[in-house]
């Protein structure tokens, strides 16, 4: 892709998607950004005219992607679609899965009505590949999906303990159905999936995102919070400008295959988290290790992301879990 083509974010008020529109922008593409209520966006519209200049930026309402041609009255001029749009979170597996199917595929249905789009890729989930298990060493394979969610997602009680089995599923059946329309329709452009771990890193503004999704867990234990975070198993993370960065290189990058894009830096645990934290703020008083955390020892294929990630310029490869951290809590004392 060329500058100044225009790349199109769904749900770009979202803590990936805001990163993906502003790596996007300082690549020197345009952005046209899906929000469902542009009233709550309008500070983006600002931060990004002020940072890259008006005409760079702009924002358009579509309320449900579930629909046939939803996408279509947006889509004139567009070279790239990052399809990141989610719709929260379900304890109950309908309609929920059935929303998340329909989004990516009529997605797809309509990008396939407009000759000058070139690549398409879904954010899907490191759940959709596979659970984090603590020490068990195990590979996992590239082609791999978790179907142990998508059973028990649909078995009851639907209730909180629920919610992230629902998730993983939705994210399964969608990138089952994606990649299944790509077979049957042989779309002009190419397609790919990210599959990102846990997203941690500065939102792109503080003052009107705060800490969050993922990228809200180290604050809890910052703040002390371990009730509410230390049932999360160990797992990968990835930075959530990494993870930016790979969505820009995956969809302007030449000759990248149609492929699952494995987003996994690198393996942590919350005493990982707890020692980074102390050596960054020595004056505060943190807790002791936890008890019996685990490790992640999966073997995960993300040696394409960190290829994608370099292509984009970022020589070094992965962001460190430090760096990501001390950026995320940098200001706080």
């Amino acid at each position: 892709m060329e500058k100044n083509e225009l790349i199109l974010v769904t749900g770009v008020n979202g803590y990936i998607a805001s990163h993906i529109a502003n790596e996007a922008l300082a690549k020197g593409f345009r952005v046209r950004g899906t929000v469902r209520t542009p009233s709550s966006a309008a500070w983006l519209q600002q931060h990004f005219d002020k940072t890259y200049g008006e005409g760079r930026f702009s924002l358009v309402q579509i309320k449900s992607f579930d629909t046939d041609g939803a996408l279509d009255p947006f889509l004139e001029g567009v070279s790239a679609i990052a399809h990141t749009a989610n719709t929260g979170l379900s304890p109950a597996p309908e309609p929920y899965i059935t929303e998340a199917v329909n989004s990516v595929v009529k997605a797809l249905d309509s990008a396939s009505r407009f000759s000058g789009i070139k690549r398409f890729v879904y954010t899907s989930s490191s759940l959709a590949a596979v659970s984090p298990t603590p020490d068990t060493e195990f590979e996992v394979s590239s082609e791999a999906y978790n179907e142990d969610s998508v059973k028990v997602a649909r078995e009851p009680p639907f209730d909180e303990t629920n919610i992230w089995n629902v998730y993983a599923a939705s994210k399964v059946l969608a990138e089952q159905a994606a990649w299944k329309w790509v077979a049957d329709n042989k779309p002009h452009f190419g397609f790919s999936t990210t599959l990102p771990n846990a997203n941690f890193g500065p939102s792109l503004s503080k003052e009107h995102q705060g800490y969050p999704s993922t990228g809200g867990w180290p604050k809890m234990f910052f703040d002390g919070n371990f009730a509410g975070i230390s049932f999360v198993p160990p797992q990968y993370f990835v930075d959530v400008r990494d993870d930016a960065k790979i969505h820009i290189a995956a969809l302007s990058e030449p000759n990248v295959p149609n492929s699952r894009i494995f987003a996994f830096a690198a393996p942590y645990n919350w005493n990982d988290v707890l020692a980074i934290l102390r050596r960054l703020y020595p004056q505060r008083k943190f807790a002791e290790d936890l008890p019996n955390v685990g490790r992640d020892l999966s073997r995960v294929p993300n040696q394409h992301a960190e290829e994608l990630l370099k292509s984009f310029g970022q020589k070094g490869g992965w962001t460190s879990l430090e760096q990501s951290l001390k950026d995320t809590f940098e200001g706080l004392e």
